[in-house]
């Protein structure tokens, strides 16, 4: 990514509305300050930078852009999942922790009025993952990645149920994709606290592969 911007490869013709959530530098091994910016903004100024506190407001601003680019986990890939569609926009997540497993997903999940609602949005045109980033978020953020994949097992019974109780949709061929991801990510699992960044890359692929399937 860093070579592709030097280049111009990324920023030549192209304007990038960048949001991005302030510095992981709290906790065990977390991101040292400016590592994301020397990976993501050399060679080019991002033509709008906003803080994590983003909100309906900016979903109907008059910024100009091409690209949306969110620079986050969980909270700024809804937001921009869901500016993005309003603005009629692509959209790209560069990742900073493998905490969930929505970033392929199109909802976005957004706190309106103290209640989670669930929001038609869209995929990304594009989802980057540097594992060494990935392995520097806080290991609350890391072992809350993992807890999510955990929580699939009860999702598998939960739709094998609703498939025979009321006659929901159930895709044999989904399924097997979750319980790939599930194995190939528990059979890590004991070496996250390692940090080792080919530990946490398929943890991230097994969260973006049940991301896929939901």
């Amino acid at each position: 990514l860093v070579e592709a911007q030097g280049r111009g490869d990324l920023a030549q013709g192209l304007e990038r509305l960048i949001f991005r959530q302030g510095s992981q530098s709290h906790g065990e091994g977390a991101a040292e300050d400016g590592l994301l910016e020397q990976k993501l903004l050399v060679g080019g100024e991002p033509c709008g930078v906003l803080g994590g506190q983003m909100g309906h407001d900016h979903a109907a601003d008059g910024r100009a852009g091409d690209v949306v680019l969110a620079v986050g986990a969980g909270t700024m890939n809804d937001l921009c999942k869901y500016v993005s569609r309003l603005k009629g926009l692509p959209y790209v997540i560069l990742a900073t922790a493998p905490s969930m497993d929505g970033f392929v997903s199109a909802g976005a999940a957004l706190i309106v009025d103290h209640v989670k609602v669930t929001y038609e949005a869209q995929g990304p045109a594009a989802f980057i993952a540097d594992t060494e980033i990935l392995a520097r978020a806080p290991m609350e953020m890391i072992t809350a990645g993992l807890g999510d994949m955990l929580g699939k097992y009860t999702c598998l019974l939960d739709w094998k149920l609703a498939h025979l109780i009321t006659g929901e949709y159930y895709c044999e061929h989904v399924a097997d994709m979750v319980r790939t991801a599930l194995r190939t990510m528990l059979a890590q699992s004991s070496r996250i606290r390692e940090r080792d960044p080919e530990v946490i890359g398929s943890i991230t692929e097994a969260l973006v592969l049940t991301g896929i399937a939901m």
